[in-house]
């Protein structure tokens, strides 16, 4: 996951991460790119924990004007008093929550995230209304977060509301055409509503933005059964149960198509996966509903923690920092996400060697993650490893082969090195197929290139272009290649 935080400086932010080294004018160009690759690896190294973790969007920076120092942050005397603490009950840990969550509004008058904190404080304790109230308080001050939206829109959905809802969503788009997750809500509420048409258009829409996301193609499905177009509505059941195969609806779903369409025993077949699913999914909810809800209330609290770390200057206040990580770690000792971030934050701290074990931790609590190994690969790169990076990156592009992350650091590495250039070209050709973004393209613009296709990188810059037309460094690449051919 698809999920804003505010990288910690030396980090890019997720999903905007800062273009590759530019494609190399002809050979004798090549040993400058190579070594501005190199350079960019600093500002890159440690990005890939951010992408993809699902946090808000990317808050307004923190004002600089009356910064006190660390010691005199509100959020220090939090730390103060519940550092090292085990909260045995849930009122223990949400009065923790409330306490950091203030602490930072405090500390952070003019910044949207504290208030979307203290929003989300609010609404675990079942006060939707205090919530709405603070999550237009922190869209005041940052427009531009979609997820903003997205939250006062859902709690006007639970005030029995589907227009205000859909109101806000829109709003939402309009900050955002991009943002991820609101025309799945719109149409959702439209289906609903039985407006069938309009819902197909957002939802087509919405699979280009999050084509990994089982829910899209779920109500896909349920819109082309009540349009009684069979056949579609199989194919999107179909590719609801490839991306998440434990989607019992989806399963429920194909029987009723398969029904319809007289294939008698596949009908049978999914119904009978249906029950299954069913059973075993209520055996767990049965089970959640029995155990001690305190690990859970805990893992929130801990992420409340990562998310008031990100509020902070890494090097100028690198101890408040990395306090708030150590007292994320004392509430779940076993999020693999909360590694990532302190390993982060020791290479911001120019202290490789420890990051790298960090990131290993990570893998070892969380190994269908790519994101670390990836990181591990690229810090032997910056440790002057190069045999162990290339080593780490290809087992790295090997085990997650779906992994477009994986597969375009491998290619990067490989044109840095000077090696295997038609392989980073194959390697930038699947990664685009599984994720055909702006950068993505651009790094292709740099494998044509340098393998003398001309052709394919002026095709590749152009679609980079065509994605990110502003990005002047695009254009200059765009305008070697045209002076070449």
């Amino acid at each position: 996951m698809t999920k804003h935080r505010k990288p910690p400086k030396g980090m890019k932010k997720r999903a905007r991460p800062a273009p590759s080294s530019p494609p190399a004018a002809a050979p004798r160009r090549r040993h400058r790119w190579w070594a501005v690759g190199i350079i960019l690896i600093i500002a890159v190294v440690g990005v890939l924990v951010i992408w993809q973790a699902g946090d808000d969007a990317e808050p307004t920076p923190p004002s600089t004007a009356g910064r006190v120092s660390p010691a005199q942050r509100h959020v220090a005397a939090v730390l103060n008093t519940y550092g090292g603490q085990s909260p045995e009950n849930v009122p223990a840990v949400q009065e923790e929550e409330l306490a950091l969550a203030e602490a930072l509004i405090q500390d952070f008058p003019q910044s949207d995230a504290p208030l979307s904190l203290l929003a989300r404080v609010h609404h675990y304790r079942g006060d939707i209304t205090k919530a709405e109230a603070l999550w237009k308080q922190a869209a005041a001050l940052n427009p531009k977060r979609s997820d903003l939206y997205e939250s006062i829109g859902q709690a006007s959905q639970r005030k029995d509301d589907p227009n205000e809802a859909i109101a806000w969503w829109r709003r939402g788009l309009e900050a955002n055409p991009r943002a991820p997750g609101l025309r799945w809500q719109i149409a959702k509420t439209l289906v609903a509503q039985g407006q069938l048409d309009e819902a197909l258009k957002l939802l087509e829409v919405e699979c280009t933005l999050t084509p990994t996301s089982a829910r899209n193609y779920y109500l896909l499905g349920q819109v082309h059964q009540k349009k009684r177009v069979y056949e579609e509505a199989k194919t999107a059941y179909e590719k609801t149960i490839k991306l998440q195969p434990d989607y019992y609806n989806a399963h429920y779903g194909l029987g009723v198509v398969y029904t319809r369409l007289k294939e008698i025993e596949k009908a049978k077949e999914a119904m009978a996966r249906f029950r299954e699913l069913k059973a075993q999914a209520d055996s767990s909810e049965d089970q959640r509903i029995m155990i001690n809800e305190i690990p859970h209330a805990r893992h929130r609290a801990a992420t409340f923690y990562v998310k008031a770390y990100n509020l902070f200057n890494p090097k100028q206040e690198a101890v408040i920092g990395q306090r708030l990580l150590e007292r994320a770690l004392e509430l779940d000792p076993n999020d693999a996400h909360t590694w990532e971030k302190m390993a982060g934050h020791y290479f911001v701290g120019k202290h490789h060697q420890k990051a790298l074990e960090l990131f290993r931790k990570a893998t070892e609590l969380d190994p269908s993650n790519p994101l670390p190994h990836i990181n591990i690969g690229k810090l032997y790169a910056l440790m002057n490893q190069p045999g162990r990076a290339r080593s780490s990156l290809r087992q790295t592009a090997a085990r997650f082969p779906d992994s477009h992350l994986a597969l375009a650091e491998l290619a990067r590495f490989y044109l840095r090195a000077q090696s295997d250039l038609p392989e980073a070209r194959t390697l930038m050709q699947k990664a685009i197929a599984l994720h055909p973004t702006a950068d993505n393209y651009f790094l292709l613009t740099w494998a044509c290139d340098i393998n003398g296709d001309l052709d394919g990188a002026l095709d590749a810059i152009q679609k980079a272009i065509a994605l990110d037309p502003r990005n002047g460094t695009y254009r200059s690449a765009y305008e070697r290649i045209q002076a070449k051919r």
